[in-house]
């Protein structure tokens, strides 16, 4: 987190370049993409053990959606920052701003819908097991 708002602070701070058509094309923002890949390959590899010494086939399930939903997220920054390299300059700041919004709306809905409410998440975890007042019921 510090690192990248180190980043972030030394792009606004440093780079003076007004012919840039988002903040995403300086050498910060370009480290801050290599950063979040090397996050990604990080919690992949962690989706991917976690996935291979679960025994129980209904939390590998839960688990692989679980890692598409977060893959998504991680993956965001990246592809929005190779998509807006392939269209004129005069379109980027519009293909940024679109894949953003559209890429992390649909990851935090992807998120959401895993870990919110009452659905697998819920059921395979201990919190429908609760001994408390109200643990286990339908609200």
């Amino acid at each position: 987190m510090a690192f990248q708002l180190g980043m972030v602070y030394i792009g606004r701070a440093y780079e003076e370049d007004h012919y840039k058509y988002h903040d995403h094309e300086t050498w910060s923002a370009f480290a801050l993409v290599g950063l979040r890949l090397l996050i990604f390959g990080l919690f992949y590899a962690g989706v991917q053990d976690t996935h291979g010494s679960e025994p129980h086939h209904q939390k590998r399930l839960w688990i692989r959606k679980f890692g598409i939903a977060g893959a998504a997220w991680f993956l965001v920054l990246p592809v929005c920052v190779g998509v807006a390299m392939m269209v004129p300059t005069y379109y980027r700041h519009r293909v940024v701003s679109l894949v953003t919004i559209v890429g992390y709306s649909t990851a935090n809905l992807l998120l959401a819908r895993q870990l919110l409410g009452e659905g697998e998440y819920h059921q395979l975890s201990m919190l429908s097991k609760s001994l408390l007042p109200g643990g286990g019921k339908n609200w």
